[in-house]
């Protein structure tokens, strides 16, 4: 049971970090488009 429970939380914590990856990779997706457009403005 608790090696059953052990990856679990695993499986649940590298579900969380690639979430946490996911999100990071939008937001720097959505910095450089900015800066991109900026530059169109400038």
């Amino acid at each position: 049971m608790k090696n059953n429970n052990f990856w679990d939380s695993i499986a649940e914590y590298i579900k969380i970090k690639h979430f946490i990856a996911l999100i990071l990779f939008v937001i720097v997706l959505l910095i450089l488009s900015l800066k991109k457009l900026l530059q169109y403005f400038t």
